[in-house]
């Protein structure tokens, strides 16, 4: 069985993600609409953790319908994530939620 990983840079119009290993690239708007665009390919696979940055609320309305999905949703802490220049990039260097994830409430 394999680890699928999915991160997402959470921005206010948009969000970067990366899904882990297979190398899976979107970018949607951060919205209604793209949130359930972000649920559609999420769905074919068994997804083992989703990991989202912190982005002072940006992340909330896409962490409550994540958790709502019955995906495993963690929120990070943007200083412990590798800083990088390019979203798509940011969202795929995202640290293991076992050493600095938060549970949504």
């Amino acid at each position: 069985m394999s680890l699928t990983l999915v991160g997402i840079d959470v921005a206010k119009a948009t969000l970067a993600v990366c899904v882990l290993p297979h190398q899976l690239h979107l970018t949607l708007p951060n919205t209604s609409a793209g949130h359930a665009q972000l649920l559609a390919p999420l769905k074919g696979h068994s997804v083992d953790n989703l990991l989202l940055e912190a982005t002072g609320g940006y992340e909330r309305a896409l962490m409550r319908v994540l958790s709502k999905a019955g995906l495993p949703v963690t929120r990070i802490n943007p200083r412990q994530v590798r800083q990088g220049r390019h979203h798509r990039l940011h969202a795929g260097a995202a640290h293991p939620p076992q050493r600095h994830g938060q549970r949504p409430n």
